[in-house]
């Protein structure tokens, strides 16, 4: 039996062509793009030209992407750079951001670290971000609040956070990494000052991401020694990894509205399935609604079920609690843990290569092994 793959929120399947690309450039790009001979310019050159290609899908210059090796180095290059840099003694964050956010600003040693309050569902409220903006008037200040949350799907209105922010003059930064390709990155138009991505979301390789930092912000390296990425990342830069990103960032652009219709429609289909034929089940945060990941259902059973996802694997069938970036612990998800949801939850995230066939399986199989916990109680 071939696995159902519903885990796409921690990585995507590399596509084809991504594959090509990258298979391309370990043959032929091997001169050092840091070297003056021609081999080494003709890495160079394909290095700026991915750098091109990205920054014309997230339309921002160039000269704003730093290339990194994922997500959690954006986040930690932005994050203590930015402190770093600007004098920061004010973070306002989240309790329920991405770990490798909410670890590094608990290790950056600023005078004061504030989450704005959530609701019930984890909507953010902008009354109180407000306030806490105030609060630290006269104070260099720094705003972290993600686009798309990787465990509950909610997508923020990081037009409204920034626009907040710019008013009492704070730096704002939102990790993207679930965004992109699913929700328009526009950043010349965003009022978004810095901000984070990764590849194996978008049918990339791992181990390869970008992080945006908007000309005229001062950004502190988090790696020296060579001075690569305009002296922000030091080292020398992973041709392969960063030519099969801009692929898959190309790729996913002229996709976007094609595969979002799709997997949304799916999604729907999913959660019709779900409320016809396991009516106990919930949905968690704003996963259910218009508002929220086209691609991501978090839903709630009606109790622990410690050991769902081990059984569902067993059977075939790939999905998680949550974050799968906790050096592959078995962990309470965070971000319910964090809201107050104690019954168990699964995570179900799609791709454009999922169908209904596969959410049929799941459906019956998620079905016959509550229905089991129950016969056995």
């Amino acid at each position: 039996m071939n696995a159902i793959y519903f885990d796409n929120a921690a990585s995507t399947p590399v596509d084809p062509e991504v594959v090509q690309t990258m298979t391309d450039a370990l043959e032929n790009l091997f001169g050092n793009p840091s070297s003056l001979h021609s081999l080494g310019r003709r890495s160079k050159a394909a290095l700026e030209n991915a750098r091109i290609a990205i920054a014309g899908a997230c339309d921002c210059q160039p000269a704003e992407i730093t290339f990194t090796s994922g997500g959690t180095e954006a986040n930690n290059l932005i994050l203590r750079g930015a402190v770093r840099a600007n004098g920061i003694s004010h973070v306002i964050t989240s309790k329920i951001e991405h770990k490798a956010v909410l670890d590094t600003i608990s290790d950056l040693g600023v005078d004061e670290i504030s989450y704005v309050k959530l609701d019930e569902r984890g909507v953010i409220d902008l009354d109180d971000l407000v306030r806490l903006l105030g609060k630290s008037a006269g104070n260099a200040t720094l705003v972290s609040l993600m686009h798309g949350n990787n465990e509950i799907g909610n997508v923020n209105d990081i037009r409204s956070i920034g626009r907040l922010a710019a008013a009492h003059g704070a730096l704002f930064h939102s990790d993207m990494v679930q965004t992109l390709g699913k929700c328009t990155i526009d950043l010349s138009d965003l009022p978004v000052h810095l901000a984070s991505f990764s590849a194996h979301k978008i049918y990339g390789p791992k181990g390869a991401g970008f992080a945006y930092i908007e000309k005229g912000v001062p950004i502190a390296p988090q790696l020296t020694g060579g001075g690569q990425e305009r002296n922000r990342r030091s080292g020398t830069e992973n041709i392969c990894a960063i030519l099969g990103m801009a692929k898959a960032v190309s790729l996913t652009a002229a996709r976007q509205v094609g595969d979002c219709r799709q997997i949304a429609n799916l999604k729907r289909y999913f959660i019709a399935q779900l409320e016809k034929h396991t009516p106990e089940v919930g949905f968690n945060g704003q996963s259910r609604d218009a508002q929220s990941l086209c691609n991501l259902i978090s839903i709630q059973l009606p109790g622990a079920y410690p050991m769902i996802h081990f059984q569902l694997d067993l059977n075939h069938i790939a999905v998680s609690a949550g974050s799968a970036c906790s050096s592959g612990a078995s962990k309470p998800a965070h971000v319910t843990a964090v809201l107050g949801i104690e019954n168990a939850a699964i995570r179900i995230s799609l791709n454009r290569y999922n169908t209904k066939a596969e959410v049929d399986v799941f459906v019956k199989k998620l079905r016959d092994l509550l229905q089991s916990v129950v016969a056995g109680s």
